[in-house]
């Protein structure tokens, strides 16, 4: 029941937060910009947050009914999206407890998710190749892409562009 923290370089535990359940796969890990919190979450839905510099659980929630695949903190630190194998993602305020904003993608997973460095545009990408680009404050579809091949990875690059990684090996500048 202990989730760890590890140096790379020694293969040595930096810290331990007692508490975890080992009994539920961790699904994601996201860190906030400042390195002070850790967000942890499975497919039970729970997300458990860390405070990095004490080890203490500084929040649990449990969204109802989601099982979740990908967490990311806002550049701000004031929000933390979560992204679903149901195809929803919610816009939370951590430190509340208060689901700010919640949008459905479809009915597929979503495998991913990336926020814009200036916490404008959240970016989820799912099975076959789907990008979509929201408005982060009001859920808005601003742009979606059908790429050829599954998507790996995505960040954004500017104001209305962002680079995307697929499974065949290609890289896709898109923009909207």
């Amino acid at each position: 029941k202990t989730l760890a923290l590890y140096d790379v370089k020694t293969g040595k535990p930096i810290r331990t937060f007692a508490g975890h359940d080992r009994s539920v796969p961790v699904t994601c890990v996201c860190f906030s910009s400042d390195a002070r919190f850790a967000a942890v979450g499975g497919h039970n839905g729970i997300v458990r947050l860390w405070d990095l510099s004490t080890g203490a659980l500084a929040k649990t929630f449990a969204p109802a009914g989601i099982s979740l695949t990908d967490l990311a903190f806002t550049h701000d630190q004031r929000y933390l999206l979560l992204a679903s194998s149901q195809g929803q993602v919610q816009l939370r305020d951590w430190q509340a407890d208060k689901v700010i904003q919640s949008w459905k993608t479809g009915d597929r997973p979503i495998h991913g998710l990336a926020v814009h460095p200036q916490d404008k545009l959240v970016a989820s990408w799912h099975e076959g190749g789907e990008v979509a680009i929201w408005e982060r404050e009001s859920g808005k579809l601003r742009a979606s892409f059908c790429l050829p091949s599954a998507v790996t990875c995505l960040a954004f690059t500017g104001e209305n562009r962002c680079v995307v990684g697929t499974a065949s090996g290609t890289v896709y500048l898109l923009a909207w």
